[in-house]
């Protein structure tokens, strides 16, 4: 690959983890101060996708279309666009219909068009570590702003404008991006701490994105970090380590300080979880209400409105109805055929080896924040992150294979 594209690449991917990261503060203030425009996080994407369409076409058209994953990646594209058009006029929605949900459509294509883009980029260790760093100080700024937040009291970091609800999310704009930013970052740090040379510094960082996790508020949080510690510990042989009892007393006694100092604000989190359960079980508790939109959809509109059509090809107005469930909006979406098709782009991004047991513990992480969450694949902001892993891991895999 020529040098001049890889660094055509690297400043645009650049470009992208910082023009996001000025759209989130201009939504967090548009919103706070009921500004008539709030949209600059979609904003920011419009400028980036313009600039970097305009160096895909004029500076590295030629070189795109001669690299086979990219053109199936184009062809794929078009297929779920054709998919798109079929499963909404099946449904018998109307042209205003099939206008309105390509936001969506958008939304869906950010991760495929930014795999044409930067997959390139998974090849060269030192750019990614440098984006990797970019973005860690960015993410770190926020964690800044959520502690301010917290501390404060300030309402324009907070995660939910009701106030019934702890959390905080800090410059984010979304706090589903906030939490699976947290979990990403939790996750790259483990990585380095299991499979490369014990760091104190990233240790310490590891420590910090935890304790600051429990302030957003999210119930996922609340999951992964039990579960992470649970892998650590008897996937990992933790419990058998000089080191985890060294460190993990002071830890778990910041735990319990932490836990004391922010117990009434999270007992209002599951106040309102214990409300819902109270009345409508323990399912929609769990998952905030997805499942009754699941079974709404299933009961109003697929039973007595989906065709067999429907069900390969989907055609469902996200504008009225979303379960806000990862999978099953995407099978809404697009029908099973365009699902299949969807899962190939991320095939594309785990071709690290899967040699050590962390890189499932990896995979089976995000299926379950997939499941519940649709801000995985539907935020555009966390493929910029969550594609920066994806090439981290398969370079440190493809480095330990040089070695062998």
């Amino acid at each position: 690959m020529n040098k001049v594209i890889i660094k055509t690449q690297f400043k645009l991917y650049f470009f992208l983890i910082v023009i996001a990261f000025i759209g989130d503060i201009f939504r967090r203030l548009a919103m706070y101060s009921n500004f008539s425009f709030t949209r600059y996080t979609t904003l920011s994407k419009i400028i980036f996708i313009s600039v970097s369409f305009f160096c895909l076409v004029f500076f590295y058209r030629k070189f795109t279309l001669k690299d086979k994953l990219k053109v199936n990646i184009i062809k794929l594209m078009l297929c779920l666009s054709l998919i798109y058009v079929i499963g909404h006029f099946n449904s018998n929605n109307s042209l205003s219909v099939l206008y309105e949900n390509f936001e969506f459509l958008a939304k869906y294509f950010f991760l495929p068009y930014l795999l044409i883009l930067f997959i390139d980029l998974r090849n060269d260790g030192i750019a990614i570590e440098r984006l990797i760093k970019l973005f860690e100080v960015l993410f770190f700024i926020n964690l800044g702003a959520i502690l301010v937040g917290y501390v404060f009291n300030v309402d324009v970091f907070q995660a939910y404008d009701s106030g019934k609800r702890f959390g905080y999310k800090g410059i984010y704009s979304m706090s589903g991006q906030t939490s699976i930013y947290f979990i990403l970052m939790a996750l790259y740090y483990s990585h380095n701490l299991i499979l490369k040379k014990y760091d104190r510094i990233v240790f310490l960082k590891l420590v910090i994105v935890i304790f600051g996790s429990f302030l957003i508020g999210t119930k996922r949080i609340y999951l992964f970090v039990p579960i992470l510690i649970i892998y650590y510990l008897f996937f990992l042989g933790g419990y058998k380590k000089k080191i985890t009892y060294q460190f993990g007393i002071p830890i778990f006694a910041g735990t319990f300080l932490l836990f004391l100092l922010i117990k009434r604000d999270i007992q209002r989190t599951f106040d309102v979880l214990y409300s819902i359960y109270d009345t409508k079980g323990f399912l929609s508790s769990l998952t905030s209400y997805r499942s009754d939109l699941l079974t709404e959809i299933y009961t109003t509109t697929i039973v007595n409105d989906w065709t067999f059509l429907n069900f390969l090809f989907g055609g469902l107005d996200f504008r009225i109805l979303r379960t806000e469930m990862g999978f099953v909006d995407l099978f809404l979406f697009f029908g099973l055929i365009g699902f299949l098709i969807y899962l190939y782009f991320y095939r594309i991004l785990f071709q690290f080896k899967f040699s050590h047991s962390f890189y499932w513990f990896f995979l089976i992480s995000l299926i379950v924040i997939v499941f519940f969450a649709d801000a995985f694949i539907l935020e555009a902001n966390i493929p910029i992150l969550f594609l920066l892993l994806c090439f981290y891991f398969y370079n440190h895999e493809q480095g330990e294979s040089r070695k062998i």
